[in-house]
């Protein structure tokens, strides 16, 4: 019986660390919205982040741990580079970008935009000599090969691209 009520109220106080933790998370939420709602980010991106303006993509790499002594290397993003303009730091492009992510896609949007990537995990943003190197990494590998591809794709300013076979001719085995 004493065992019983001991794990009872284990069991009472762990939901409430959980609703507390619950509780906490939600403030933050609104404050990063918030945030953004404050930026120009639509024409923050426009101007800096368009195909035109990206000058080199590259994969960016991850290692797992799958058993003892063996590790698989995966795709967990992209690198896309950008030339630094004037007035423009890392901080607040990386914020611009950050809400960009985290923001409803737009008619607007370019179809292979990488931040559209469905579970971007973060984005970075530093200085590369005379660019902005911004690293775009997933949830996933599956996300990380996403963003990958959609970032080679919005660099050469393709549009999405789907095939269909509307229909298949019998072959005359005799004309071979």
């Amino acid at each position: 019986m004493l065992h019983r009520s001991a794990i009872t109220i284990a069991a009472a106080a762990a939901m409430l660390v959980g609703c507390g933790a619950a509780a906490q998370q939600q403030p933050q939420l609104r404050v990063a919205a918030a945030r953004c709602s404050d930026l120009g980010a639509d024409q923050g991106v426009a101007s800096v982040f368009s195909p035109e303006k990206v000058m080199q993509v590259e994969p960016t790499y991850e290692r797992r741990i799958v058993t003892r002594g063996t590790t698989v290397q995966y795709v967990s993003g992209a690198r896309l580079y950008v030339p630094a303009e004037q007035g423009m730091n890392e901080a607040y492009l990386e914020r611009v970008l950050s809400c960009h992510a985290a923001s409803a896609p737009t008619a607007s949007d370019h179809p292979n935009d990488p931040l559209r990537a469905a579970g971007i995990a973060h984005v970075d943003v530093e200085p590369a000599g005379p660019a902005m190197r911004i690293a775009i990494k997933g949830t996933s590998a599956a996300t990380g090969k996403a963003i990958y591809q959609r970032s080679q794709a919005y660099q050469q300013k393709r549009g999405e691209v789907s095939v269909e076979q509307l229909s298949a001719a019998p072959q005359d085995r005799a004309s071979f």
